[in-house]
């Protein structure tokens, strides 16, 4: 009975796991689909709320790399990842290398474009798929020593010590692009300023651009109606978030507080 059940079992794995594949794949596309107009680099990317779907996948790789008896599955497996990996990026250099390129800001809640975001507000795909497929090599690699050696629990201590090296690679950049957005208490002292009385204002934010400095200034300033503005020809509030060098607001209105860390500033027209 016993010996049914394992037969069982291993006939029914690979149903599983193929399902899995589709199911996240069907909401891998979904996300696609919704990110499909945007220009910000990590929404090209990326798409929308993956991290989530893609563990599952992780999930039945790493049962792969500890099950599976052929070393020559394995090989086959690695490459066709690296081949999909380096077609995406084909794909996306030839059809979004200029947005790529922009400067339009990255947001480190991504764990996937955590290890390569650094400082740089762009993505470097070539850089990207680089270091991914070294990554996966070296993971196959590993796998395939754990099974000719019988010691399947060398790939876990390589997961582990992958997923340590990468929280204290990522450590920082989160730190920053979270927890060290600096002070912004001068925003909330506006309220008391110009902005008194819970005066209206206006943030434009075109196409493509981050939404992380607009969410903060709405938390420090919680008794003023702030609306999103995409054109300065939409604004209609007295006072407008905008970038301290746009230009048409550098000749018509008044700069009344600059943003200690941002290129972002409230002008009073």
């Amino acid at each position: 009975r016993a010996a049914a059940a394992r037969e069982h079992e291993r006939r029914a794995s690979p149903r599983v796991a193929l399902l899995t594949l589709v199911v996240v794949g069907a909401c891998l596309s979904t996300s696609v689909l919704f990110m499909a107009g945007r220009f910000r680099p990590d929404q090209i990317v990326y798409g929308r709320y993956n991290d989530a779907a893609i563990t599952p996948v992780l999930i039945v790789g790493l049962a792969f790399l500890l099950a599976e008896p052929s070393i020559r599955r394995r090989i086959t497996a690695a490459i066709a990842a690296v081949a999909t990996m380096s077609g995406c990026a084909a794909v996306l250099m030839v059809w979004r290398d200029q947005p790529l390129g922009s400067d339009n800001g990255l947001e480190p809640m991504i764990l996937g474009l955590q290890p390569f975001i650094a400082r740089a507000p762009s993505i470097d795909v070539i850089r990207v798929t680089v270091m991914a497929a070294t990554a996966t090599l070296a993971v196959a690699t590993i796998g395939a020593v754990a099974r000719r050696i019988e010691q399947p629990l060398l790939v876990l201590g390589a997961t582990a010590a992958l997923v340590v090296v990468a929280s204290a690679r990522t450590a920082t950049i989160v730190d920053d692009g979270w927890r060290g957005r600096g002070d912004l208490s001068s925003v909330g002292q506006l309220a008391d300023t110009v902005l008194d009385d819970g005066a209206d204002v206006d943030f434009l934010l075109p196409d493509g651009s981050s939404t992380d400095r607009l969410m903060l200034y709405q938390l420090y300033l919680p008794t003023n109606r702030v609306t999103v503005v995409e054109d300065l020809d939409d604004a209609t509030s007295r006072f407008v978030f905008a970038p301290v060098d746009d230009p048409f607001l550098t000749e018509t209105a008044t700069l009344a507080w600059t943003d200690p860390r941002r290129k972002y500033g409230l002008w009073e027209r």
